[in-house]
């Protein structure tokens, strides 16, 4: 060890163990001299330092002698320490000189920057020792003031910072703060006080500037010398002060005097009324208050504050509490929201061309014990709400209040002839049913009554644009105009479909919008059923695939639009209020109508449904349309097959054969079946032996070719009951199935399946089979040996790839276990060196080591008395820690390691015969 105050390094260790190996004895001197030799090198450097910091900056600050030190001894002469690597004991001694000496200085800093602070630091404090050793804090006299992490004698004038030495590298969670040091000097109360008092006179004096006038303010510091305040400990106690000091009397003067006076009539209050201010804080609880109280009492405004509801009065609103006790909230609420009621009343003004008062009524519920039994912040949030917030929301919105519909012209006549004023209403009793309120025309005054309850909730209903149409019989009108370019829209497609410009749509309105059915709906959903019926109900009964516009509606063919003209010239649609009336549709030949009736259940649902299928049936337009389709069809075929056709003889589709089969869909179907002609004939490329179009099998067989053009037409035919199977060959797998191909007289008939129209392959090879056998078995079995032999050589592939798979992987196997097997030896070597080794302690000899407590005398000496040492039974010495008394560096002997289990070789896979890829084709 190295004793630092008086350059001493102190060496003690085992002389016969040096003596019994001479050049080798004490191994670990120099490990542990090196270390000693670095701290104390890097102790004279920081001491160095810590002298100018003393002169230059600590004695300035203080204006004393005070002395700051650190305890290295407390940790750097331990084992603990001087065994650590280099960087890790430099990173622990850095730590003191860049983290805890430059905090301990800024909270210094911190509790001279008041002047009590600086003069009991001053006074009391000679001497701050940082150290290690935390048995300080324990066994302390009664005198000492004693903390976690610190205690001052008063006595001496040391005051000790106590820092573990595990946390020497955390400086956050054990760095002292400016509060314990001020209050370990029994200042922090007088410190904090005077503080409160210069943010109160700062407070007092701005906000007195402000209202124009000098408020006084007595603050009640009686409070610091209760026992309930004093108990609560020094971070409470400060907190306290801080709060009742500055955030309470900002709050009380700001938020509460100076907001007041932002209006004239809470300026002449404060000046006519309030002289002074008292504060005063009790650090009791009152569970009966959430909140200080406000109590007027003659020209001085009293706050009572209580330690339950401190957080709750730092925040709370003065302004509108100190309005109430001054009766000030109805009148400065109006004043500052009228404003807005009056720009509603001039942009309605600009939208009708003529001026619509709007008037609220107070007079019926302010002066109650129910509207005035309500928080003030309550209170004038109401009034608030009734000059800004609803007239904005119901009168003035773009979107959802009366604005919404009078920027339309048509919307303006119909207003004025009915309404000339406004009037809010307020219900004290809530006696209305409806929590949205109720909307009501009084002679010529439209008024929107409100329950009081519900005033403030009022301002987030968003329906009042249809509420206020229903009460002026306006909601169908303008409802069908809000939709009239969705109709035309439907319209202009439904005539061009068509081919009638002069058509009329038209609907009776008047079937259902005045029966008890429709009206029992809230206005809301009225005006949805109405835009529903003016536009969703035309569109998806008139347009679309399911009703006359579409790639597959009723206005497909020029045949069908004819007929459909010569029918009706007009469509009337009809909403009928009963709940058991249904869809219907029907034709008037007199009047030349398409009559459309849906029940209001439909249109409430928008349950609508096209007329494609229901008026194909009533007019019976599937004999023109199905004629229709099949004439296109079989355009297309013949451009599709034009050169098949050149070359031998027209294609035929035998449409009878099938097409009466066929349900709603036959138009979709007989499109679908003018391209199985050109899928099955026409395609020239081979995809496989069996799918190969008719041109192509024609082009590669001469002998196909000269038995096609015997033929005068080639017949397709499709079977509704898809029962066509047919094998062909020898093949169970090249050749299709669909197809049946037979001559019947000068026809080539081919027969197949409905079903597949969408999915045929080529029908040369059936015609090869049904015209030339021979050489399609030929070419069919050509094929089979092709195919087989190939399928042969991938199955030897695949095998030889598996063999080689498994060879390799059991190489990879082998080497593996060698690897284990080597790595083994190793471990095994390094168990026997470890079980022999000798304990490396250096103060061991043979086992045992010195006793600490006789010194190695086997005795101790007190006052002359010499007894016999307890520890050691007179031995002198006692078993090594370290080998427990066996003399071995591991007493406990060492783990043997574990013998590794060999990894399997897999088993090379052995294969049978060839399959017969023949017989498999």
């Amino acid at each position: 060890s190295f004793d630092h105050k008086h350059c001493t390094l102190s060496v003690r260790g085992n002389l016969k163990a040096f003596e019994g190996s001479p050049g080798h004895g004490w191994k670990d001197f120099a490990q542990k001299l090196v270390p000693i030799m670095e701290t104390a090198s890097y102790r004279y450097q920081f001491d160095a330092k810590l002298r100018s910091l003393h002169r230059t900056k600590i004695h300035p600050l203080t204006g004393s002698q005070l002395r700051i030190s650190f305890d290295w001894d407390s940790f750097v002469n331990t084992e603990a320490f001087l065994t650590l690597p280099k960087k890790n004991r430099f990173a622990i001694m850095r730590s003191i000189e860049n983290d805890h000496y430059p905090n301990l200085f800024k909270q210094l800093e911190g509790v001279c920057s008041h002047e009590i602070g600086k003069n009991a630091l001053k006074e009391k404090v000679k001497s701050i020792v940082v150290t290690t050793d935390e048995s300080k804090l324990f066994a302390v006299p009664k005198s000492h003031l004693c903390s976690d992490g610190y205690l001052f004698d008063e006595a001496s004038g040391v005051f000790t910072v106590v820092i573990p030495y595990q946390n020497l590298q955390s400086p956050g969670n054990y760095a002292i703060k400016a509060w314990q040091i001020r209050w370990a000097l029994g200042v922090s109360i007088d410190v904090a006080k005077d503080i409160g008092c210069q943010n109160m006179e700062k407070h007092r004096a701005q906000a007195s500037e402000e209202i124009g006038k000098s408020v006084a303010l007595d603050f009640d510091w009686s409070y610091l010398e209760t026992q309930e305040f004093l108990s609560t400990g020094p971070i409470k106690i400060v907190s306290v002060i801080e709060q009742t000091s500055n955030d309470l009397i900002r709050c009380i003067f700001s938020r509460g005097l100076v907001a007041i006076c932002s209006h004239p009539i809470g300026r002449k209050c404060i000046h006519d009324n309030i002289h002074s201010v008292s504060v005063v804080y009790s650090p009791i609880d009152e569970p009966s208050q959430k909140d200080s109280e406000v109590i007027v009492d003659g020209n001085t405004l009293r706050i009572k504050v209580a330690a339950n509801t401190l957080a709750n009065a730092v925040k709370s609103r003065y302004k509108e509490r100190i309005e109430f006790e001054y009766d000030l909230i109805v009148a400065i609420a109006k004043d500052n929201a009228i404003g807005t009621l009056h720009e509603v009343e001039n942009e309605l003004e600009a939208l009708v061309h003529r001026k619509t008062p709007i008037d609220v009524e107070l007079s019926n519920f302010t002066q109650l014990d129910i509207f005035r039994s309500q928080i003030p912040s309550d209170q004038a949030d109401i009034i608030t709400a009734l000059y800004s917030k609803l007239p904005r929301q119901i009168l003035g919105s773009n979107s959802v209040g009366l604005a919404a519909f009078l920027r339309y012209d048509v919307a303006v006549e119909p207003y004025l002839s009915q309404v000339s004023s406004i009037m809010f209403h307020v219900d004290p009793t809530n006696s209305l049913t409806s929590q949205e309120g109720d909307i009501r025309l009084n002679g010529e005054i439209l008024e929107i009554h409100l329950n009081l309850t519900n005033v403030l909730s009022a301002v987030k209903v968003a329906n009042w644009k249809e509420r206020i149409l229903a009460v002026l019989d306006m909601l169908v009108d303008i409802s069908r105009f809000e939709t009239r370019e969705k109709r035309e829209d439907i319209e202009k497609q439904y005539k061009k479909s068509m081919k009638a410009p002069d058509a009329l749509i038209t609907t009776n309105w008047n079937n259902f919008i005045r029966s008890d059915e429709f009206v029992s709906f809230h206005p809301t959903v009225r005006v949805e059923i109405i835009k529903s019926c003016n536009t969703r109900m035309l569109k998806d009964s008139l347009l679309g695939n399911e009703a006359f516009t579409g790639p597959k509606g009723l206005c497909e063919f020029n045949d069908t639009i004819s007929f459909l003209n010569e029918q009706f010239n007009s469509v009337v649609f009809d909403i009928t209020p009963s709940s058991s009336s249904s869809k219907d549709i029907r034709v008037d030949s007199d009047a030349k109508q398409l009559c459309i009736s849906y029940p209001l259940s439909s249109a409430h649902k928008d349950n609508y449904e096209g007329c494609h299928a229901s008026l194909e049936e009533l007019l019976g337009l599937r004999k023109i349309k199905q004629a229709a389709a099949i004439a296109r069809a079989e355009k297309q075929i013949a451009s599709d097959c034009a050169d098949l056709i050149a070359q031998f003889c027209p294609v035929v589709i035998d449409w009878e054969f099938f097409v009466n089969t066929i349900g709603l869909e036959y138009v979709s179907v007989i499109d679908e079946v003018a391209t199985v002609p050109k899928r099955i004939f026409m395609g020239k490329t081979m995809h496989s032996f069996g799918n190969i179009g008719l041109m192509g099998i024609a082009a590669s067989s001469s002998s196909v070719t000269r038995e096609l053009k015997k033929f005068k037409a080639i017949k397709v035919q499709l079977d509704p009951s898809n029962s066509v199977r047919v094998k062909l060959g020898r093949s169970h797998s090249l050749n299709a199935t669909c197809f049946s191909v037979e001559p019947a007289g000068s026809e080539l008939v081919i027969k197949s399946n409905l079903k597949s129209r969408l999915a045929f392959c080529g029908v040369g090879r059936p015609v090869q089979f049904a015209l030339s056998s021979g050489e399609a078995l030929a070419e069919e079995q050509n094929a089979i040996n092709q195919i087989a032999a190939q399928m042969t050589r991938d199955e030897e592939n695949r095998r030889a790839s598996a063999i080689q798979r498994a060879q390799e992987k059991n190489n990879d196997i082998t080497r593996q276990n060698a690897r284990d097997q080597e790595d083994y030896q190793k471990r095994m070597q390094e168990y026997h060196k470890k079980q022999n080794e000798r304990c490396n302690y250096s103060q061991c000899s043979a086992g045992y080591t010195k006793c600490g407590v006789c010194q190695g005398r086997g005795h101790n000496t007190n006052n002359k008395n010499t007894s016999t040492c307890s520890s050691c039974k007179g031995q002198g010495r006692r078993p090594c820690n370290n080998c427990k008394g066996t003399q071995k560096k591991y007493p406990n002997g060492v783990s043997m390691p574990s013998v590794p289990n060999p990894r399997s070789l897999e088993s090379i896979p052995t294969f049978g015969s060839m399959p017969n890829f023949r017989a498999q084709i």
